[in-house]
């Protein structure tokens, strides 16, 4: 690769803080359009989102921020990740109060949910997260306290009466101690297998 002739206004956003510091650029392996840059220093927005190639970019912090220009209290931002599955997309964001994700990247209005709750990853220092796709496999590196993994869906649960997966709306794996699986539809006969995280049931 050449990046000498790079065109230097592909990142470029008047939204990006001056003086920021990029720790990750994250591109969605499924869509190569869909993007997002993280900076990982305090008070200035630290998360910004685009579709199109890096053309238009928008901040995503949401309830991350304290306030909607990036000061305050908000953690410091480290990394992101996208994990696209059969259930949906979700995103990863490392931080140093915790892992974070969400199913919706909408602006500012983002709401980032904290994973491991109960976990010693609760509000940990985590550092970078790395995926693999084929499965939703989910890695996170932390600062002195070691690594975590797991798969963010439940991905065999089948309506044996139809065979219609988009009637079933499905919690996030693992689950605490319960969980509840919604149907959208009426449905006269289902089977739901649980499986744990080395494949039985």
């Amino acid at each position: 690769l050449n990046f000498t002739n790079a065109d230097p206004v592909l990142l470029k956003s008047t939204l990006f803080p001056k003086g920021g510091w990029i720790n990750c650029i994250s591109v969605d392996p499924l869509n190569g359009d869909r993007a997002i840059v993280v900076f990982t220093n305090y008070n200035v927005r630290s998360l910004f989102y685009t579709i199109d190639g890096g053309i238009n970019w928008e901040s995503i912090g949401g309830n991350l921020e304290e306030f909607p220009n990036g000061s305050g209290s908000g953690p410091s931002c480290r990394w992101a990740q996208f994990v696209n599955r059969p259930e949906g997309l979700i995103v990863f964001v490392a931080t140093n109060l915790g892992l974070y994700s969400s199913k919706i990247l909408n602006g500012d209005n983002t709401n980032w949910e904290l994973e491991g709750e109960g976990t010693p990853l609760e509000y940990a220092v985590c550092e970078m997260i790395d995926t693999r796709q084929s499965d939703g496999f989910t890695g996170i590196a932390t600062h002195g306290k070691g690594m975590f993994s797991g798969t963010p869906f439940v991905t065999s649960i089948k309506n044996d009466y139809n065979n219609d997966y988009n009637n079933i709306m499905v919690n996030p794996n693992p689950v605490n101690s319960n969980s509840k699986i919604y149907f959208k539809d009426k449905i006269d006969f289902s089977s739901i297998k649980l499986f744990d995280v080395n494949g039985k049931f």
